[in-house]
């Protein structure tokens, strides 16, 4: 089905009751799968992670366990920082992390390019500063660069409200507005 893009079949499914979740470090294979009867989002996904740095973080994860924290991941994988950061807007450590702000700093800070010296394991708790949360458009924002979707809604739904009167929902041509009728 390669003709749609992927938010139109994210769509669709929702329109089917299918709850789409985002990807998640601990759970997420390198595709999509089902899990507990909703479409959990591959690592495959989330661009910048690749078949070759999905593949390895799924096979750390099935050898030595599953990953406990941002340095956990950091240091197992070896996946590259805009892999590792896009990992983090995308929510795939919300399950320890759940701050993506807070998580893609710790990235910075952990981080060591390949072929360089490799990094103690030292705390790094005390480098990080309080960060503003983000704002659900951030998330949003964050989620859709990487993967090209929006998994927990639509973007238009948070636009709406934005939009003039003279901006028609396509529920209006079809005639399935809630309430009857166009807003």
């Amino acid at each position: 089905m390669g003709f749609y893009n992927l938010e139109t079949l994210k769509e669709d499914a929702r329109r089917h009751e299918v709850v789409v979740l985002n990807p998640d470090i601990n759970t997420s294979r390198e595709k999509c799968t089902i899990e507990k009867d909703c479409l959990r989002l591959g690592l495959l996904n989330v661009d910048m992670v690749g078949e070759v740095g999905a593949g390895q973080a799924v096979e750390e994860r099935e050898e030595r366990g599953l990953y406990q924290s941002i340095a956990d991941v950091v240091q197992r994988t070896g996946l590259l920082r805009d892999a590792l950061e896009n990992l983090a807007d995308a929510g795939a450590f919300d399950t320890f992390c759940p701050d993506r702000r807070a998580a893609k700093w710790e990235i910075g800070l952990r981080y060591c390019p390949p072929n360089q010296q490799l990094s103690l394991p030292l705390s790094v708790s005390q480098d990080i500063p309080p960060l503003p949360e983000l704002t659900p458009w951030e998330k949003i924002v964050g989620e859709y660069r990487t993967l090209v979707l929006y998994p927990n809604g639509h973007l238009i739904a948070r636009l709406r409200q934005h939009l003039g009167e003279d901006i028609i929902p396509t529920c209006w041509f079809r005639g399935s507005c809630p309430g009857g009728t166009a807003p």
